[in-house]
């Protein structure tokens, strides 16, 4: 699978908390075209956001982002137990939006400020951490049983339940082949 799907996945009908910082006319959203009001925190589709960020009308709301006491307790509760455990169903465009905020403020920081590298670097590093523990864990699911349990999907992001189906159908499809096969057929 490309980048390009997997970004689609994750952003999909996904909204982002902004900031307006001016005044903006007109932004189709949906089947309406609304208007925002400068100061205003309103939640909208990422595309939307980012075009309305790269043209500095707003900014993402970073009091609405992780912090590094979540992340760590998320990180923490990934490793001490065997099963998922819920997460927000934004979870990775939120920490994608997390370091996305930690780079703009060293990019702007005058100097190169080491505790903000350090805090990036540890972001990044249990960002890494609960991923590969998921993955790892949904992958054992999968390994488990090969048919996807919608009691287990209740406990992972709109992300992994795609990822999920589409491990189980290769190990369905591996399974019944190899089956069909040793029996002669």
């Amino acid at each position: 699978m490309e980048r390009t799907d997997i970004v689609s996945i994750i952003t999909k009908d996904v909204e982002v908390p902004i900031k307006v910082k001016k005044k903006i006319s007109k932004i189709p959203l949906g089947v309406f075209d609304i208007n925002l009001k400068e100061g205003i925190t309103i939640d909208v589709p990422v595309k939307i956001a980012e075009v309305l960020v790269e043209k500095n009308l707003a900014e993402i709301d970073d009091e609405r982002l992780f912090t590094f006491s979540e992340i760590n307790k998320i990180r923490w509760r990934e490793e001490k137990t065997a099963e998922l455990q819920q997460l927000d169903e934004n979870f990775y465009v939120k920490a994608r939006y997390t370091l996305k905020k930690l780079n703009e403020d060293l990019i702007k920081s005058r100097e190169l400020d080491p505790k903000l590298l350090k805090l990036h670097r540890m972001l990044r590093g249990l960002f890494v951490d609960i991923i590969k523990r998921r993955i790892y864990k949904i992958v054992n699911m999968a390994l488990a049983d090969p048919h996807p349990s919608r009691s287990l999907m209740k406990f992972m992001t709109k992300e992994e339940r795609y990822f999920y189906v589409r491990i189980c159908g290769i190990l369905q499809t591996w399974e019944e082949a190899l089956i069909k096969y040793v029996e002669g057929g």
